[in-house]
C-alpha cells in the first residue's frame, strides 16, 4: 500500500469513529434541541429585549435559518493531561445576513460541558458570550 493510500485509509477510519461518536451521543439533536431552547430564552428574556429587537425587529420566522457548519474534534495538547473535545458550529441567518452562532461543546464521552451563543455586533462582528455554563 503506498504512503497516500495508507493515509487516505487512515483518515476514513478516524472520520468513521467521530460519526459513530456522534451517533451514539446523538450530539446533532442534542446541539439543536439545545439551541432552539437557549434561542427561545434569549427572544423572550426582558434583558436581551433591546438586542433582539436591533437584530430582528419584527420577528420572521420564515427568514430565520440555522444550520451545522462545522462540526470539529479538538486536541489542546499533545501531552499526556491534554483536553479532547469535540464541538459543532450553528450559524443563524436571518434575511440573508449572517447574524449569530451557536457552538456546543462535549467532551470524548458525550457530555456536554459548555457553550456559546453569540449574536455578532453591528459595527464590529465580534461575539458576545451569552450563555454560562453550569
Amino acid at each position: 500500500m503506498s504512503l497516500i493510500s495508507e493515509n487516505h485509509f487512515i483518515y476514513g477510519l478516524v472520520c468513521l469513529k467521530y460519526q459513530i461518536f456522534i451517533e451514539k451521543f446523538n450530539i446533532i439533536n442534542r446541539s439543536m434541541e439545545t439551541f432552539w431552547e437557549i434561542f427561545e430564552n434569549y427572544k423572550t428574556d426582558s434583558e436581551y429585549t433591546e438586542e433582539f429587537q436591533e437584530y430582528f425587529g419584527e420577528f420572521d420566522e420564515k427568514s430565520f435559518t440555522v444550520s451545522i457548519k462545522e462540526i470539529s474534534y479538538n486536541l489542546e495538547s499533545i501531552a499526556k493531561d491534554s483536553y479532547e473535545y469535540i464541538n459543532l458550529y450553528i450559524e443563524m441567518v436571518y434575511k440573508g445576513k449572517k447574524i449569530g452562532r451557536y457552538k456546543p461543546v462535549f467532551n470524548m464521552k458525550g457530555k456536554w460541558i459548555d457553550d456559546y451563543f453569540g449574536m455578532y455586533t453591528v459595527h464590529t462582528g465580534r461575539v458576545w458570550k451569552l450563555t454560562n455554563p453550569s
